[in-house]
């Protein structure tokens, strides 16, 4: 089964759920707590959508072909946007505003660019049995926090992820069936 079988792309899955409301602060504190790659985190929560399962290994398989490009394209096109909030000189102004908007978007269609890598990758993970939705979703997404979050505890970043869990779960009980 491929993203084009279920009728949704990891796009806009990843899309969807993280304009629901308290999704996207969840996300960010995860990410600032633990370090979680939040694109990896959602494409767990898509592949449990439909019953499929991440293992550990898988986690880490995916995350070794995505790094590069997160820690060299994403994270620093994240960082300038940032710094450019409140600096350096001639930042903040109308100008370096416009620009650091254009960062913004740079670093958004970054993230798409992962999607879509993971997405392909996870057509290969689709080999496996299915299992029950929501079992799947947040067994994935425990996966992906505790792969960044090693065996640090952050109550405040399971507390976000089980936020994130809720609603991705109601979600999927809303949308309907594949096929």
């Amino acid at each position: 089964m491929t993203a084009k079988d279920t009728g949704s792309s990891l796009w806009d899955y990843a899309v969807g759920l993280y304009s629901e409301p308290g999704v996207s602060l969840s996300c960010l504190d995860i990410q600032e707590q633990c370090g979680v790659d939040v694109p990896l985190l959602l494409f767990g929560a898509w592949m449990g959508s439909q019953g499929f399962v991440l293992t550990a290994t898988d986690c880490r398989d995916i995350d070794a072909r995505i790094r590069d490009w997160r820690i060299e394209v994403i994270q620093a096109l994240r960082r300038v946007r940032r710094r450019m909030k409140s600096g350096p000189p001639p930042a903040p102004s109308e100008r370096t505003k416009r620009l650091r908007s254009a960062v913004k978007a740079a670093e958004l269609d970054a993230e798409r660019i992962e999607l879509e890598v993971l997405e392909a990758l996870g057509d290969d993970l689709r080999n496996g049995p299915a299992g029950e939705a929501a079992a799947c979703i947040a067994g994935n997404m425990r996966v992906v926090l505790h792969h960044f979050q090693g065996t640090a505890q952050a109550d405040t970043a399971e507390e976000a992820l089980e936020r994130i869990i809720e609603i991705a779960t109601l979600l999927q009980g809303s949308a309907p069936s594949p096929g």
